[in-house]
């Protein structure tokens, strides 16, 4: 006999009897529930098959009501934290529009009030008050100076036009009466007008660049960034000599005081920008 018809006989045995097995306890099972205790087991049996199914089942929807309640309650914190960032958010943008309309009005009016003191002409100067003395009359021009020989120079001559240019470069005198106990008449020499000082523009300086061209697209960038607190305001490109930094410097301006630049400092720093006050002068931006 062939070793493979003898494993495949074992095989069909080995089914044959567990087919019988099953028949069997179908069989018993049969009989069983035709009797009173057989009906009552199997009733027992199937009870506890179905409560143990039941609970199977409790048990599963209760893990996941609980899963989902923990859904609910992660989401409704993510919901209480949003809420709480916006309304910080909407308090920061409230508080920065303040301080925009504050500077935007303090420059209007510091602006008009420029504008004002530069329409002003000389004919609004204050006028002398009607008590004040008059103007002394001019004193007469002094004769001409003798010469050693004692002899007066002919008029036209050299030496006359040569007095008149001394004359000339001597410092302008006012005549001034003297008290009424003395006929003599003294002169007081006035002082020239003192130069009044150019006043200084002031900016602010937002960082630097190794080129004009990118300073150009800095200023821009800015712009878009913080235009609203740079109305009014025009930028320049700065040289910078100091050594270990950048050549070329933003200057924006100008404005009317330090005051003024620090407090616009102030808003860009806090808007997280770079400022400081600086001399408002440069050659202007390339396009």
């Amino acid at each position: 006999m062939p070793p493979g018809s003898q494993h495949d006989r074992n095989t069909l045995w080995r089914l044959g009897a567990w087919t019988a097995g099953a028949a069997a306890a179908v069989a018993a099972v049969a009989l069983s529930a035709q009797t009173e205790l057989g009906r009552q087991r199997l009733q027992r049996a199937i009870a506890e098959l179905a409560s143990a199914t039941s609970a199977t089942a409790a048990a599963q929807a209760d893990q996941r009501v609980a899963a989902v309640q923990a859904e609910v309650e992660r989401l409704a914190g993510e919901l209480r934290t949003l809420a709480a960032e916006r309304d910080r958010l909407a308090e920061r943008i409230a508080s920065l529009e303040r301080a925009v309309a504050d500077v935007t009005g303090s420059l209007a009016q510091q602006t008009a009030a420029a504008r004002a003191a530069a329409a002003a002409t000389p004919d609004k100067l204050p006028k002398i008050p009607s008590d004040a003395s008059p103007d002394p009359a001019p004193s007469p021009a002094p004769a001409a100076k003798p010469r050693e020989d004692g002899k007066t120079p002919p008029p036209g001559s050299p030496a006359q036009g040569a007095d008149r240019a001394t004359q000339a470069d001597a410092p302008a005198v006012v005549a001034v009466a003297a008290p009424p106990s003395s006929n003599a008449t003294v002169t007081v020499p006035v002082p020239p007008p003192a130069p009044v000082p150019a006043k200084a523009d002031i900016g602010i300086d937002l960082g630097g660049s190794s080129t004009p061209a990118s300073l150009s697209a800095r200023w821009k960038a800015i712009k878009a960034n913080h235009g609203p607190l740079l109305v009014g305001l025009h930028p320049l490109s700065s040289p910078d000599p100091r050594p270990g930094h950048l050549p070329y410097r933003l200057v924006l301006g100008p404005l009317p005081d330090a005051a003024a630049a620090a407090r616009l400092c102030a808003l860009l720093a806090a808007a997280h920008a770079a400022c400081r006050p600086a001399p408002f002068a440069g050659a202007p931006l390339p396009p």
